[in-house]
């Protein structure tokens, strides 16, 4: 059996085969890519424009009320971090710039490692981490973000690994999470 030609795209009225009329819904491959390249422009545009709109009060309150401490952190997290990304670090307020130091670190370091942290632009946040988990509550961390500061330019991997170790010593994932988000509902005027 040949495929056969028998319908055309429904946008530019290209011949079609029988099989591609059935996988793509009626179109040739170039409107079906330019249709699907659309829809995610659309989808990207949307999440930018919700990224930069600040959080309301509604949305903090939603955010104070949830069970789910990490999506929570993570959805104020998105938009200090997108205020970050368009306007730069001078744009943020304390809280923003503490909440991303510390959820980038902690975030960077269980995934890959001190040297992910260093080496992503999280590593920027290096300068403010101390501070920031002290802001947290998360003191246990801070001789260790000192020494990270103080030698981010000149470690070794043997000296990468070991941080990364000490960092794993005290790690609580629960702790972490309930420090942050109670650092962030007792901020909200720095998040609004």
């Amino acid at each position: 059996m040949t495929a056969q030609r028998t319908s055309t795209c429904r946008i530019c009225a290209r011949p079609l085969f029988d099989f591609v009329e059935k996988k793509t819904g009626g179109l040739c491959r170039g409107c079906a890519h330019k249709q699907a390249t659309e829809k995610v422009a659309a989808v990207r545009e949307q999440q930018d424009r919700y990224a930069e709109r600040p959080l309301t009060h509604e949305d903090f309150e939603m955010v104070c009320q949830s069970t789910d401490l990490e999506a929570a952190c993570h959805l104020v997290f998105g938009k200090a971090h997108s205020k970050w990304s368009k306007r730069g670090p001078s744009a943020l307020t304390i809280s923003e710039r503490t909440l991303l130091a510390v959820e980038t670190f902690f975030g960077e370091t269980c995934n890959g490692g001190v040297d992910q942290y260093l080496g992503n632009e999280s590593g920027k946040l290096a300068k403010d981490l101390p501070e920031a988990l002290l802001r947290v509550g998360l003191t246990s961390y801070v001789p260790l973000a000192i020494e990270i500061r103080q030698r981010q330019r000149t470690m070794n991997e043997d000296a990468l690994d070991d941080l990364t170790n000490r960092f794993f010593e005290p790690y609580d994932e629960h702790a972490f999470r309930r420090a942050l988000f109670d650092y962030i509902r007792d901020h909200e005027d720095e998040f609004v």
